[in-house]
Parts: C-alpha cells; sequence; structure tokens
C-alpha cells in the first residue's frame, strides 16, 4: 500500500508502474476468474472482486490513471516528509538522552574521582 488513503492498485493486479493497457487486462482477467464469487467460495472474495474491479477501473483509463499516477506519487511525497520529521525527533531524543547519561551518570562519577585525588 503507498498510505492509509490510496490503494496500490499496481500491486493488486500484480502488474509494473509502467504496464501497458494489454498486460493491465491480462491481469485483471486472470484475477478476476479466480475470485469471482460464482467460481471461489471464500467468504472473502466478493469484497475481493470489488478491489480487482476498482482496480482495473482506474489503470484501464487513461485519463483516471493519470490522476491515480498523480495522486499516488504525492502522498508518497508528503510521506517521505512526514518520515524525515521522525528522524529529526528521534535524533533530538537520542540528543537528549545522551545529556541525560552525562548529567546523571559521567559527572558524578568525575566529581567523586576528584574529591578522591584531593
Amino acid at each position: 500500500m503507498l498510505t492509509n488513503d490510496i490503494m496500490d492498485y499496481y500491486s493488486i493486479l500484480g502488474v509494473s508502474q509502467y504496464a501497458k493497457y494489454r498486460e493491465i487486462k491480462a491481469a485483471y482477467r486472470r484475477l478476476a476468474l479466480k475470485y469471482h464469487p460464482d467460481r471461489n467460495s471464500s467468504p472473502f472474495s466478493e469484497t475481493t472482486i470489488k478491489i480487482i474491479n476498482a482496480a482495473f477501473e482506474v489503470l484501464s483509463d487513461r485519463d483516471k490513471r493519470r490522476q491515480y499516477d498523480e495522486k499516488a506519487t504525492s502522498n508518497n511525497i508528503s510521506h517521505k516528509k512526514k518520515i524525515k520529521l521522525n528522524r529529526t525527533h528521534l535524533l533530538l531524543l537520542m540528543l537528549i538522552v545522551v545529556i541525560q547519561f552525562i548529567l546523571i551518570l559521567v559527572i558524578p562519577v568525575v566529581m567523586m574521582n576528584t574529591r578522591m585525588l584531593t
């Protein structure tokens, strides 16, 4: 999945982002035959075929596919920004832990050693 907001239709159909219409159609037909509720008795087959149909509907139409790709790209970019922000917070947290370690353990040990020497 790309993010919580958008499904990765390429992964659902098992095709590349650069797949041609024929590849998309072939993948759709293969999955539709496998998961169609008339052929598959799984309780999840109805939901699965709906997802497969949605993926094919978007990826088989040029305009819908272009819009989907644009939205997916913008969601991936914003997701990467969130990851960078989280890394920054992690680095700050690590810095605080190191400073606390120095204040709590290192300084008292140094103070004790200097008292022993005098």
